[in-house]
């Protein structure tokens, strides 16, 4: 009789941890389920996040929190913009926003730009078996790169296509001073990281990193 009631304690016990598992995870299923959709209202932000956690494992560096002025790392403060592919006018580009910013707020010294592949032109970019494009710019030339963009903010904008690219600002961006791939980033900014480089020049070249001032410049010719 004794084993008995002991026995049916331990199944009392147990049910009883196990509902509490249940309710635990319901109670995570339900934040996850709200996160994802808030996450499909807002795929901009969701992109960003995606665009971040790519570059930080690539990085080997820890992602930034709070109000931050940059997104990944201290002694190379980086900025990550990812795009996926728009059509416009029969063709197709990237367009990253707010590069620098609202009012050019943003303090970093590198801004790490990634592009979906486009499918149609990938003998033309430097690694056809990447998934992505990607672009590395040191702060004080990001914006001769850019166009006006929303509330105050600057934008790149360019074709996906480098053998169409015709007079859109961001086409120096396919130069081999800009455009670099993932294996790249990774190993040169390991050896600077540990080896306390100098943040001014990264994969693709560079000076030292500065503000950017707003200033009247002429914008980008239509299309590209």
């Amino acid at each position: 009789m004794r084993d008995e009631t002991h026995h049916v304690s331990k199944m009392l016990a147990r049910i009883h941890y196990l509902e509490n598992e249940l309710a635990t995870c319901r109670a995570e299923n339900t934040r996850r389920s709200q996160e994802l959709a808030f996450l499909k209202r807002h795929p901009t932000i969701a992109l960003g996040i995606k665009g971040e956690k790519l570059v930080a494992r690539l990085l080997k560096l820890p992602r930034t929190t709070g109000n931050a002025s940059h997104d990944i790392g201290d002694e190379i403060r980086f900025e990550v913009k990812m795009a996926n592919l728009t059509n416009e006018n029969r063709s197709s580009r990237w367009e990253w926003g707010r590069v620098l910013g609202m009012r050019n707020k943003k303090r970093y010294d590198r801004l790490i730009l990634v592009g979906a592949k486009d499918e149609n032109c990938i003998s033309s970019y430097l690694k056809s078996e990447d998934p992505y494009v990607f672009f590395d710019v040191p702060h004080n030339e990001v914006f001769s790169l850019t166009t006006k963009g929303d509330k105050e903010s600057r934008m790149i904008k360019l074709c996906s296509n480098p053998l169409t690219v015709r007079c859109s600002k961001a086409r120096p961006l396919y130069s081999s001073r800009y455009q670099v791939t993932a294996d790249l980033i990774e190993s040169i900014y390991e050896l600077r990281v540990a080896g306390g480089g100098n943040s001014a020049s990264g994969c693709g070249g560079g000076t030292s990193a500065g503000v950017c001032t707003e200033a009247d410049q002429p914008e980008d010719c239509r299309g590209g």
